[in-house]
């Protein structure tokens, strides 16, 4: 799985920048505009006029490193990233969506990936999010609890015959990159 998401970064990618302190790295990687919750448009009225307030999702390899304040370019245009961050920590899967028609939806979303995991093998817990805040703030929650989470997690793991050399970790993101692929 990870050659997959390797090779989806480089066949679908769009090329990217990384400003990461002080280096720069190139690289393939999604970049996709993330859209208001009440559908509003992505700016604001000032006295001195609007204020562009777009923010953008960046989705790319794990050997780039990206964290708060780094800048990320693509073509002409340069982004500063606001907020960075795993989607999993230990038992523990956050995910966020701005697709969903109703909660029911993510209510059967959720019942459906909480069981492929399952299914897998891997004790997780999947928690979809259709509003932004609520997402950054579990996000916010997992990594002051990290250690924590990742050492209980691990501490039954036995590695999956068909793939020795990848960690628990590992493993679960590949089972959730291939429902999202």
């Amino acid at each position: 799985m990870k050659r997959a998401l390797s090779e989806a970064f480089a066949r679908y990618g769009m090329s990217v920048s990384v400003l990461h302190g002080g280096e720069t790295a190139e690289t393939k990687a999604f970049l996709q505009l993330v859209k208001r919750e009440n559908g509003e448009e992505p700016f604001s009225v000032t006295a001195l006029g609007a204020v562009d307030e777009q923010c953008w999702r960046y989705l790319g390899p794990a050997d780039v490193a990206v964290a708060m304040g780094d800048f990320v370019q693509c073509g002409e245009k340069r982004y500063v990233v606001r907020a960075a961050g795993p989607f999993y920590v230990g038992e523990e899967i956050a995910c966020y969506t701005t697709r969903a028609k109703d909660q029911k939806q993510i209510e059967d979303c959720t019942t459906y990936l909480n069981k492929i995991i399952r299914a897998n093998g891997y004790k997780c817990h999947v928690k979809i999010f259709d509003r932004e805040k609520a997402f950054l703030e579990r996000l916010d929650s997992l990594n002051r609890n990290y250690d924590e989470l990742e050492k209980s997690a691990s501490e039954n793991f036995k590695p999956d015959e068909r793939y020795p050399d990848l960690s628990r970790t590992e493993l679960v993101k590949h089972t959730m990159l291939a429902l999202a692929l």
